[in-house]
């Protein structure tokens, strides 16, 4: 019989370059001592022996295997220009691929395209997405209408509308996951959001040594305006956010002067999505003054926005951050870069 690790590690293929779509994996074989297990039918991972596990986990796991491989998808991606080259008695590709938002991207409308007021943001999305050949999507549906009409010129990005459409509704702009799913959700503010990780300098820890934490409090706004106007009907919206959070070093009470940011937008859901929005791009621009880049082991299972805990004994830091960024070089050795900004209370 076939061990789990036997049925479930994916082996090298030829990649057919004329279908130019690959889906990379990165793969850790791990060592006897290690059990594999099973946690309701979805979610493998490793445990050591006599390691402590709660009871409702326990009920629910299933040991698989020893000594198995455990694999993280990286993303589906689209070959853009694979040179091949001779190294030696071998024969080297270097790839350049990019994410499958490239299909909308360069995917545009031909025709006219209006969305009738009253019409489902939800399908209007939908619609875009089928328009393009796409089908694998999980996109959040508040039920939310159209207050009035869009319209879009021939020749719009298709991806362009999706995320004019999302912007409407505060979501989060379009991305694509590890699985190959086109993704949009209603945003959250890294203050609500639970913590993902935690990478700390202790005697366990993945992290290289030399992290470092910028500082930049030059010219970063306090109060925010948006202000979102409809010409078809004349409808004006207005919302207002002042940072005056004493904790803040940048608020208002703190700087003891007002720093102001303007922004006009074209279309919004309702009142409640703007306030939600002007709360965002507040959020957003605070977090600015603080950011930290680090390194660590490959780590593969990060995704879109996670948020951290990171702690420094030496630079004295113990807090939440929002990553922006991260970078992994496909090869057994590398390090993996990060961008994170420190999660700032604004209220």
């Amino acid at each position: 019989m076939a061990s789990w690790g036997d049925l479930y590690r994916v082996e090298p293929k030829e990649v057919d370059w004329t279908n130019k779509r690959i889906q990379p994996y990165i793969e850790f074989k791990m060592p006897d001592e290690f059990k594999q297990r099973h946690w309701k039918e979805t979610d493998y991972f490793f445990t050591m022996p006599n390691q402590s596990i709660p009871e409702d986990v326990k009920k629910h796991m299933i040991e698989r295997a020893r000594n198995g491989w455990l694999s993280y998808p990286l993303g589906v991606f689209l070959v853009s220009t694979p040179t091949k080259r001779e190294k030696g008695i071998s024969v080297v590709r270097d790839i350049e691929a990019y994410d499958k938002l490239l299909i909308l991207k360069e995917d545009k409308i031909i025709d006219r395209l209006t969305f009738a007021a009253g019409r489902s943001y939800y399908d209007c999305m939908i619609e875009v997405l089928n328009s393009a050949g796409q089908y694998r999507y999980i996109i959040e549906n508040n039920d939310k209408k159209l207050p009035t009409a869009k319209e879009y010129e021939p020749g719009t990005e298709k991806l362009l509308i999706l995320n004019d459409l999302a912007s409407d509704l505060n979501f989060t702009p379009f991305f694509v996951d590890e699985y190959g799913f086109y993704q949009s959700k209603q945003y959250k503010s890294p203050q609500e959001s639970p913590e993902y990780y935690v990478y700390e300098d202790n005697g366990e820890s993945v992290v290289i040594p030399g992290l470092e934490e910028t500082l930049d409090t030059f010219n970063l706004p306090n109060v925010f305006v948006v202000i979102a106007t409809n010409p078809d009907t004349d409808t004006v919206l207005k919302s207002t956010f002042v940072n005056d959070n004493p904790e803040h070093p940048l608020s208002t009470v703190n700087l003891g002067r007002r720093v102001v940011r303007v922004e006009e937008k074209d279309d919004i859901a309702d009142q409640e999505t703007l306030d939600s929005y002007v709360e965002r791009i507040a959020f957003e621009a605070s977090q600015i003054y603080g950011k930290v880049t680090f390194s660590t082991a490959l780590m593969p299972f990060h995704g879109y926005s996670n948020v951290l805990v990171l702690k420094n004994r030496t630079l004295g830091i113990d807090a939440k951050y929002a990553e922006t960024d991260w970078t992994m070089p496909l090869k057994a050795g590398a390090s993996m870069s990060h961008e994170a900004r420190k999660v700032v209370s604004l209220t």
